[in-house]
């Protein structure tokens, strides 16, 4: 296969083809009701999640590009108190969208990737913990999963978060946690305590490398 760095040679037993997802916008006939459409075929909202249609609102795989469950019930819980509350509307505001694949080994992603940064010439710093580095990965005897953190020199801020090994996706969360509520790498490396010997010491540690 090609890579950014060139032919790259992969074996396996199986391989999965995944085709991906497209809405059903153009099946349901939206428009027919007044709804209107991006050129991907979601339905256009505002930060409220309402359509330009009075009092019709849409939601999930349909209306953003992100095709994901939690953001999905982020997105309930908005429309929810909107119909309730039509006084105070919740805007949706989601500053980071993280996402895993629950494969073996987990995959858990959040913010920026190093590509990402390079292409925009954002400075940035970066640090990677092996799994083993901390008391409960040796434990487990990993020797491939780790920790890769990505972070604004200036602001001290987390840009980006990316973890493979198991249970990326839990790991993770203390992670989006800073990034959406704009925790910087020294609160959230030293400001909390990190219990041992417990896997998320793993994440610490990179927070401390940077």
């Amino acid at each position: 296969m090609k890579s950014a760095t060139g032919p790259q040679e992969v074996e396996g037993d199986v391989l999965l083809v995944a085709t991906g997802r497209q809405p059903n916008s153009d099946k349901l006939g939206v428009q027919a009701g007044g709804l209107e459409t991006d050129p991907h075929g979601h339905i256009r909202t505002d930060k409220t999640l309402q359509t330009v249609v009075p009092g019709v609102w849409a939601l999930g795989d349909l209306a953003n590009h992100f095709q994901l469950k939690h953001m999905a019930n982020a997105e309930a819980r908005i429309v929810w108190h909107n119909l309730m509350h039509p006084e105070s509307p919740r805007r949706a505001q989601f500053p980071v969208v993280p996402s895993a694949v629950f494969a073996d080994p987990q995959v858990a992603s959040a913010g920026a990737t190093e590509d990402d940064l390079r292409r925009t010439g954002q400075p940035y710093l970066a640090s990677r913990r092996a799994y083993g580095d901390a008391a409960f990965g040796w434990a487990l005897e990993d020797t491939t999963s780790f920790v890769k953190l990505l972070a604004d020199p200036a602001t001290r801020l987390l840009l980006g978060a990316h973890i493979i090994g198991p249970d990326a996706s839990v790991l993770i969360q203390p992670l989006v946690q800073a990034m959406c509520l704009g925790n910087t790498v020294d609160e959230v490396a030293r400001g909390v305590l990190y219990i041992h010997p417990a896997l998320t010491e793993v994440v610490e540690q990179a927070l401390l490398k940077l």
